[in-house]
């Protein structure tokens, strides 16, 4: 009897399908309202080798209907589903899931520009020693008012990662956590998470981390609507971020060395503009005085700190 003759097995179809050169890691929680705009302000860049992780942490509202109708018709969407315990661990749920190596990030209540992924993406090809970059970004109030960049970031960022460094040790979060796009290795080489121990500030956090290995910088065209309303993480929790934000900078500090005496006195009035921010008179009074303690005798602290008493008597005008 002849040897049986083996069944010709049809060779592997492979998979032309690219694999995604950004993951855009977006956390929602009850953003009913919101999200649809958001996820479709992704789906529709101009950029299309993406995917998009949507982390949902545990929404009671429609939110996750949403979710579900939105990833059902496009197959770069995929949705982690969690209980709901913060916007920090829910970022490192999403992250753990993520496999292009550049890394962007969105939230939830806002939008991106077309063209923001296939900008940033380009400019990161292009500037190998950049490891994290963000873009400017338009504010839209509660009340429909839009504020268009602020000129004196504009003009922070145009003098380059070593200012953009210097303020971030400074407490100044001059890069808006939703506009950024960051290579993964680096991230992964200052810790590879981040830390919920400063949550509401997890993102300046680790950019002082990730700004001890990589340059940094922004692009100055606006390429997101950056949504500021009555439910959002800065509008509830801005008084808790500026202790969060304290914290940061001193551990940062502990590993850089403490800066000089300049360095100290622009921490101090990064504080008390903070306070005077979220209407927190108290402490904007409170950081103001540490602000005259740190250089007592110099005439251009004793300035400044009357033009912020003024402020703080008038209030924020917003």
């Amino acid at each position: 009897m002849s040897a049986t003759t083996p069944i010709a097995m049809p060779a592997p179809i492979p998979d032309t399908t690219p694999a995604p050169h950004i993951s855009v890691v977006m956390p929602v929680y009850n953003t009913q309202q919101y999200v649809e705009s958001a996820v479709r302000s992704i789906l529709d860049q101009t950029f299309r080798h993406f995917e998009l992780i949507v982390v949902d942490d545990g929404s009671t509202d429609g939110s996750s209907d949403i979710l579900d109708r939105l990833a059902a018709a496009d197959s770069r969407m995929r949705i982690v589903r969690r209980p709901n315990t913060g916007i920090t661990r829910a970022l490192n749920d999403g992250l753990a899931v993520a496999t292009a190596p550049l890394i962007a990030r969105m939230d939830a209540d806002d939008i991106a520009l077309p063209t923001r992924l296939e900008k940033q993406h380009a400019f990161l090809n292009t500037h190998p020693d950049v490891g994290l970059l963000g873009c400017a970004w338009t504010t839209c109030l509660a009340d429909g008012t839009r504020v268009a960049p602020q000129p004196a970031l504009l003009k922070l960022w145009a003098q380059g990662p070593t200012v953009i460094a210097a303020e971030l040790a400074q407490g100044h979060n001059c890069i808006a956590h939703p506009t950024i796009m960051f290579r993964r290795a680096i991230f992964d080489a200052a810790g590879g998470r981040y830390d919920p121990a400063y949550e509401t500030a997890e993102d300046f956090e680790c950019w002082l981390r990730m700004s001890r290995l990589t340059h940094m910088a922004c692009l100055p065209e606006p390429l997101l609507d950056y949504r500021i309303h009555p439910q959002s993480i800065c509008a509830t929790r801005g008084h808790e971020s500026i202790d969060t934000v304290r914290r940061a900078v001193h551990a940062h500090w502990a590993v850089t060395q403490t800066p000089d005496i300049n360095a100290r006195l622009k921490f101090h009035q990064q504080l008390a503009t903070l306070h005077h921010s979220v209407r927190d008179r108290r402490g904007a009074l409170r950081a103001g005085l540490r602000v005259l303690t740190t250089t007592p005798t110099r005439p251009a602290t004793w300035w400044w700190s009357a033009k912020h008493l003024a402020r703080v008597i008038k209030g924020p005008s917003y």
